[in-house]
């Protein structure tokens, strides 16, 4: 009987019969043990009609499951579907979910997050029934699964899904934050007579709190010892006549009801059996005592009728008693050859006891978890493996080895010390170049510096292939490059091969360090670029050293006016993103989408590409960081300074790297804002240091055309115009396009010269770079208007308002349309129609639509939910005045 809870279940109903019209949600019931939540949602799903229910739940022992929750959730569902519904749940991304699930493995090189694919699999199970989830104890699912259920609910309003779910308060943030919170209150004076009779709810009430477990357990302990009095079993003592229950059995019951505590998901007989060390007929009668007891709930399996029961008996015992009745489960289900995830879960609750078939297991378990793409309960297992003690030299080795891989693969702060320990215990093993490599790959990526020079100094005299060498050195490059040591770096860059060809990571990570020395080192940029070009390699994703980015040649493509190669580079990479699921990937390549798209003037196109990466959960803290500071430029380039301000202000905790990143962006914002007092000395900060550390590229440093500018305003321009001069005979020799256009133009303003102001127009025109196009037209146009050649002037000034009012340049427009009128012309505001009335997103959904991509394809592709590409193309129609897909070609094609 279901008490005083008609006001939940009518909530959890309305869900329910909202899942007809696609309204999907997720439902959160919090509260204490015992407060009835498990109950609710058993009441809410048997009451649940038209829809397919699914249930999992957490437990204390299962918590290091790789996906368990996830697997109980879904797997069973998926293999009993019939082959053409099977394949249809499991089309398009939601295959990548098939490793998560225990029915694929993949290889150790393939560990895309599969959150992705889990998602999609749930909306195509959903596109054939409504689907209620049902996931009770969140607080205990396995790392695993707990992200996977944040990841859904995050987009769950988009699906016919009903996450319903509960958890211990306070215990699930993530979750809450998307969650509608059902906190259930205890049970009134009047419910509770309902359950114990009237002579005794009062005292019950008191004692209980009105909690209905206790409630039930206060009441069945009166009923064992009538006489007793009831502050003598009162909540504080409830655990203790749980346990005087089980007692009164026999003591086979208390042997069998504390190895069924050991499993938290459920016992087989058989294995509670083992633990407790009875017979069969020994176990079978206790088994059925403790059911008629309600201490364990009837079924096949042994299982305690409420977690609150598990919990009193297994706290019951001591520590060691614990571990060791752990191990002695272990070695049950050893006997029995249960999957060793089944049984990993238990020794890690063990001690560890140098036993070589536990090291076995661990080191399966921990495969499994990688084939499972699952890095995290990998680790797990193998740092256990490493405790057991019973590996040999060389297999520990390698289990370090590994072990620190996925350390870094999940930013795991201890893969450093991981790896240090493998190297320094690899001495004359295979494995040491590879941990060499390992090691210093991490450290470069943690700026220990002097790490990475101590590792590769020991290996200078060891026997290992040229590609690892060659690994090495160039990471030692890097490092030096990082700490000012410019003599090392140039000496191993000179000892490279004059002509690598990029075929293995090493070569290619030699090839973009090359480039990037002699692109610091303003050598001919048409030397560089052709280096940069090999490093790209055939497909433009080939694997870099360990993994780390250092070997990218996409960000000196773009600084190097590489603009059309690194775009295909990025949609290359977000192709290959979309095919296995990699969300961070997609996401990392919308930032540089972003950045290419600002530098050719795309502004629009620029803040809609940052703006989907920074929605994207998948993003790493410190590319969510720098995906800020990027959208900041964009949106200053666009005269929108209070939002820009406002992104400033949300990252003003920066880390110590970033917190110069957020003051350059602070000092730009000054100067656009006529602060020069302000931004002068952190530009000036700025260009010290930048030219300490070799920095002084035309293509690189052309953020100090801002500072020549606050010089000028501050009455220093003859410094200014000396500064241009010195930067623009640079760029002449290196043959960088955006350096040598935007210093051009610096020149002119600070010249007034309208020859000078005419060469940076020609430049610029020429060129991708189309905001500082219409910056030089405006420029030009501003000084012919001075020097009353309105006519010509008007020109000028039109091509400028042109493209500030296309792209929501404020500034520029007001500036234009200001100039123009002082030119003696009437501006017009344009008004935009048709196609270029789309903002980015909308324009780029409605061409995969008007390629016949369906809605759910598009939305796979780019890693929204079908409801987002829906309202997109919605407004797109609208403004583009048709009314279906089969229009949308044509309306195109006009724009």
């Amino acid at each position: 009987m279901l008490l005083e809870r008609e006001t939940e279940l009518r909530l959890i109903g309305a869900r329910v019969a909202a899942l007809a019209a696609g309204e999907g949600s997720v439902l959160l019931v919090e509260g204490p043990p015992g407060i009835g939540k498990s109950t609710l949602l058993d009441a809410a799903a048997a009451d649940a009609r038209g829809v397919r229910v699914l249930r999992t739940g957490g437990s204390e022992l299962e918590a290091d499951l790789a996906f368990g929750a996830v697997r109980e959730l879904l797997a069973d569902t998926v293999l009993e579907l019939g082959r053409v519904e099977r394949e249809h749940v499991l089309a398009g991304p939601a295959a990548l979910a098939l490793p998560a699930l225990g029915l694929e493995r993949v290889g150790p090189g393939s560990l895309a997050d599969p959150l992705h694919g889990l998602f999609w699999l749930v909306s195509n199970l959903a596109e054939e029934c409504p689907l209620v989830l049902v996931v009770d104890d969140v607080h205990w699912l396995d790392p695993e699964s707990a992200r996977f259920v944040d990841y859904l609910a995050r987009r769950i309003d988009s699906l016919p899904v009903l996450l319903l779910a509960s958890s211990r308060p306070g215990e699930v943030g993530a979750l809450a934050e998307a969650a509608t919170v059902i906190t259930p209150r205890p049970l009134s004076a009047a419910a509770v007579a309902a359950l114990v009779g009237e002579a005794r709810a009062a005292d019950v009430t008191r004692l209980t709190g009105g909690n209905p477990l206790l409630v039930r357990e206060l009441d069945r302990a009166v009923e064992q010892a009538p006489g007793i009095a009831l502050e003598n079993v009162a909540p504080a003592t409830i655990a203790r006549a749980v346990l005087r229950r089980v007692e009164v059995i026999s003591p086979d019951a208390v042997a069998l009801a504390r190895a069924t505590s050991l499993f938290a998901g459920g016992a087989g007989l058989a294995d509670a059996a083992a633990v407790a060390a009875l017979d069969a007929p020994r176990a079978a009668g206790a088994a059925d005592a403790l059911v008629a007891a309600r201490v364990l709930e009837p079924g096949e399996r042994l299982a305690f009728l409420h977690p609150v029961l598990r919990t009193a008996v297994y706290e019951a015992l001591g520590s060691f008693e614990r571990r060791l009745g752990h191990a002695r489960a272990a070695d049950a289900l050893k006997a029995r050859g249960a999957p060793p995830a089944e049984i990993a879960a238990h020794l890690l609750a063990a001690e560890p006891a140098g036993d070589p078939a536990n090291l076995r297991i661990l080191q399966a378990a921990a495969d499994a978890a990688v084939a499972s793409v699952a890095p995290r309960a990998a680790i797990r297992y193998f740092e256990r493996a490493l405790a057991e003690g019973a590996a040999g030299d060389e297999n520990r080795r390698r289990m370090l080895v590994d072990l620190g891989r996925l350390q870094r693969l999940v930013s795991d702060p201890g893969a450093q010390a991981t790896l240090a320990r493998a190297f320094a215990d690899s001495a004359g093993s295979p494995v040491r170049a590879e941990a060499a490599i390992e090691l210093a790959a991490t450290a470069y990526g943690n700026l220990d510096h002097d790490a990475v020079r101590s590792t590769v100094r020991a290996m200078e005299r060891a026997d290992i292939s040229a590609d690892q060498r060659l690994a090495l050195e160039m990471l030692l490059a890097e490092a030096a490059w990082d700490s000012d040591d410019r003599e090392t770096c140039f000496a191993l860059i000179k000892r490279l091969p004059a002509r690598l060809p990029g075929d293995t990571p090493a070569q290619r990570l030699a090839l973009v360090m090359s480039a990037s020395v002699r692109f610091m080192r303003c050598e001919p940029l048409h030397e560089v670029v052709a280096l940069l070009r090999r490093a790209v390699g055939e497909r433009g994703v080939d694997a870099l050293v360990a993994g780390v980015d250092v070997g990218d040649p996409l960000g000196w493509l773009i600084v190097a006016d590489e603009l059309e190669l690194a775009q295909t580079l990025a949609e290359e990479r977000q192709s290959v993103a979309a095919s296995t699921g990699n969300e961070a990937l997609f996401a990392n390549m919308q930032r540089q989408l972003g950045w290419i798209a600002s530098l050719r003037g795309e502004l629009a196109a620029s803040e809609t590409a940052m703006r989907e990466g920074l929605a994207s959960p998948a993003l790493s803290r410190f590319a969510h960081f720098i995906t800020v500071i990027d959208l900041v430029e964009t949106l200053i380039m666009r005269g929108r300074f209070d939002e820009a301000q406002a992104e400033l202000d949300r990252v003003s905790d920066a880390h110590e790297l970033g917190a110069l990143a957020v003051s350059y962006r602070r000092a730009e914002l000054a100067a656009w804002r006529g602060d020069h007092a302000t931004a002068i000395p952190i530009f000036e900060g700025r260009r010290e240091r930048e030219a300490a550390a070799g920095i002084r590229h035309p293509n690189v440093v052309n953020w100090m055309t801002d500072l020549l500018d606050s010089l000028a305003a501050a009455g220093r321009r003859n410094e200014a115009v000396e500064v241009a001069r010195e930067v623009v005979a640079l760029a002449h020799r290196t043959g960088g396009v955006i350096g040598l256009g935007t210093f051009q133009l610096a020149l002119g303003r600070l010249t007034g010269d309208l020859d000078e102001l005419e060469r940076a127009l020609k430049i610029l025109a020429a060129s991708p770079y189309r905001w500082h196009h219409a910056r030089a037209e405006l420029d030009l146009g501003t000084a012919l208007r001075r020097a009353r050649e309105r006519v010509h002037a008007r020109e000028h000034l039109r091509a400028a308002l042109d493209y500030a009012e296309r792209e929501g340049a404020r500034h520029f427009a007001d500036r234009a349309r200001e100039e123009l009128r002082l030119a003696g012309a009437r501006p017009r505001r344009a008004l935009l129609t048709g196609v270029e009335s789309l903002t980015p997103a909308e324009a780029r959904i409605a061409r995969m639509a008007a390629e016949g991509r369906s809605n759910k394809e598009i939305a796979q592709a780019l890693f929204l939910t079908v409801k987002t590409v829906e309202m997109n193309l919605v407004r797109a129609y609208r403004k583009l005045d048709i009314s279906s897909r089969r229009e949308l070609p044509a309306a195109l094609a006009q724009g």
